[in-house]
């Protein structure tokens, strides 16, 4: 993460998120946990979730190590950190 060219926060990520390039704008949508469900039905619960382009989210790793599409997964601890101190409207640009 960098702010005015100096690193502020390092991280390291899982992205699940479609191949192309997109366009990453933090949303106002943010929260202490979100679900989601795996093909058995099984719920999934994340921790510290922010809303990120469109219909996706930077949120904790679950547990198991869960892949979940359209999610940029990151440490519990970095999801605390993000949640803390990243504001609405930051913009990131990724190619994937």
């Amino acid at each position: 993460m960098l702010n005015n060219k100096k690193v502020v926060y390092i991280l390291n990520a899982r992205i699940n998120l479609a191949a192309g390039q997109h366009q990453l704008l933090v949303g106002d949508l943010r929260g202490p946990l979100i679900f989601h469900y795996d093909t058995d039905g099984k719920d999934i619960k994340s921790i510290n979730w922010l809303s990120v382009g469109q219909n996706a989210d930077i949120e904790a790793e679950p547990k198991l190590g869960n892949h979940i599409d359209d999610t940029i997964q990151v440490s519990k601890k970095d999801a605390i950190w993000l949640y803390n101190n990243l504001p609405k409207d930051v913009q990131g640009y990724n190619a994937l």
